[in-house]
């Protein structure tokens, strides 16, 4: 995972097909591991996944 910026890129196979999953790192030491997800038809800039993601990020 990189530490800020950007986040890593990895793409899991699914019976469905293929999934992408953005790693971002924690700022200091991780306190455990944060799995978002979103429906068929969401996508990662939805409102209500960008807040939790800027929450986690602000520990």
């Amino acid at each position: 995972m990189t530490a800020g910026g950007r986040p890593e890129t990895l793409e899991v196979e699914t019976p469905e097909g293929p999934a992408r999953c953005y790693l971002h790192a924690a700022a200091g030491a991780a306190a455990g591991t944060l799995v978002l997800g979103h429906g068929a038809g969401g996508g990662t800039g939805a409102g209500d996944l960008q807040a939790l993601t800027a929450l986690a990020a602000d520990g």
